[in-house]
């Protein structure tokens, strides 16, 4: 990878780490955002089910 211009990293994987640290930006990163919403939501259903 290598840093263009206007400072933006152009994916262009170079070596196997590169190929690694563009899996964790575009499949990582929004899989572990998606599971803290859902993980959220599931408390919040729950500690309003207690609740009632």
């Amino acid at each position: 990878m290598s840093w263009t211009r206007e400072g933006v990293i152009a994916l262009q994987p170079v070596t196997l780490s590169d190929y690694i640290v563009i899996l964790a930006l575009f499949v990582a990163v929004p899989l572990v955002v998606i599971a803290l919403f859902v993980a959220w939501a599931a408390y919040v259903a729950l500690h309003r089910a207690q609740s009632d």
